[in-house]
This record gives C-alpha cells, structure tokens and sequence, in this order.
C-alpha cells in the first residue's frame, strides 16, 4: 500500500512525456496533497493561512475562541465574491477583449 499520489505535472521533462509513464498523461493533484497524511496532522490556530466561510452568518456562528485564535483577517466569505462577480463579471472581460473592446 502506497500513500503517493502520482506527480507527473505538465512541466515534467519532455522525456517523462512518452506512453511509457502513465499512457503520456498529466498527473497533478498537488493542490491536495496537505490532505493525503497518512498520520496525525497536528498544527497550531495560528497557523491557518485562510478559512473559507459561506456568508457572514457562519462567521458570527463560528466560536468566538477559535476566531479569535485564527485571526479574523484570515476568514474569507463567498457571499463577497458572488456579490463582486455579479457587480464585476470577470468571466464577460474574455468575451469583451475577444471583439476589440479592451477596456
């Protein structure tokens, strides 16, 4: 039993490129790596980079010890993106540069 997940990113030397080394395929999934520990996983509060929370609502149910010993700087709502996408749509700017009207 192995608890290595494959890397084999688009980056790798072209000689890793071949159908020898898994059919050719790109394999990456370093973005979740931190969860693949196979043993206890001990951290610090203050160690945490960022906490994803849904609305301000989850913010105010969240313990106040916790936060406090995150750091309130460190919670990210959604309900702020969505609020920025529908105000800003990022995804229409391609369509925008696409027909020459780059603003």
């Amino acid at each position: 039993m192995t608890f290595v997940t494959p890397f084999w990113p688009d980056y790798r030397a072209p000689k890793f490129k071949d159908k020898r080394y898994l059919d050719g395929k790109t394999v990456d999934f370093s973005h979740e790596r931190e969860w693949r520990e196979p043993h206890d996983f001990t951290f610090r509060l203050s160690q945490i980079e960022f906490a994803k929370l849904n609305t301000y609502e989850d913010m105010a149910r969240f313990p106040r010890e916790l936060n406090d010993e995150i750091g309130r700087e460190k919670f990210l709502l959604m309900e702020n993106y969505r609020m920025i996408e529908r105000l800003w749509p990022v995804h229409n700017l391609v369509i925008v540069a696409e027909e020459g009207f780059v603003p």
